[in-house]
């Protein structure tokens, strides 16, 4: 064999070997390409039945005891869940959102239920922002269930305080004009109207004394 022929034959064995190791890695990328698809696959029947079975009847039932309240479904690109909105309203000052999401991790491995409050103004500190990993593997509702009810329940009562919160109450803050104490129009017995205007009292002492001489007492507010 001469030497020309030698040197394609060495060369050729170079094509082969590098052809074989294309064939090896294309393999190796259709492989994960198809574990990718069916993780993807088993990740949505996750997050689907998870939203179907706890997130989207929690939400609802929590919307249906507000009347300043609405769901909406949470945007397609961020993940699977909902949003639930609260107006701004006299008794509940403060414009709120309350999201729960479903989202996959990068290896597609996890489902990742995720809580996030926004409150605005803010004038207290709370939870806003809180997190369970649940394995794509191993998805029981009953645990996703019970985490949800704490998320929730938690954000009731830090809803509710905004009913008691001074910055909150400022404008609902009206003066009984027979003793003069300043109190909460919410927390105030059956208001009076008098000449064009609504009065408020502490107790209905002070409302049946302004009842029975309203003039004596417009003075004190």
């Amino acid at each position: 064999m001469d030497d020309l022929t030698q040197f394609e034959l060495q060369i050729q064995e170079r094509l082969d070997a590098a052809m074989a190791r294309r064939r090896v890695n294309q393999e190796s990328v259709r492989r994960e390409m198809e574990g990718h698809e069916r993780r993807r696959a088993q990740f949505e029947a996750a997050a689907q039945r998870l939203v179907d079975a706890a997130i989207g009847p929690r939400m609802f039932k929590l919307a249906s005891l507000f009347p300043n309240a609405h769901v909406s479904e949470m945007d397609e690109s961020i993940g699977y869940g909902f949003v639930c909105s609260f107006d701004h309203t006299p008794e509940y000052p403060a414009s709120t959102k309350v999201n729960i999401g479903i989202s996959a991790d990068g290896a597609l491995e996890n489902a990742i239920i995720t809580y996030h409050l926004e409150i605005l103004p803010v004038f207290f500190q709370f939870e806003g922002h809180d997190q369970l990993v649940v394995p794509l593997d191993a998805t029981d509702d009953r645990p996703v269930a019970t985490w949800l009810d704490a998320k929730l329940l938690g954000f009731t009562d830090t809803y509710l305080r905004l009913q008691v919160i001074e910055q909150y109450q400022q404008d609902n803050m009206v003066v009984d004009p027979v003793c003069g104490m300043r109190i909460n129009r919410a927390d105030a017995e059956a208001p009076v109207e008098y000449e064009g205007r609504t009065y408020y009292f502490c107790v209905e002492q002070c409302r049946q004394k302004f009842l029975q001489e309203p003039e004596r007492y417009l003075g004190h507010e």
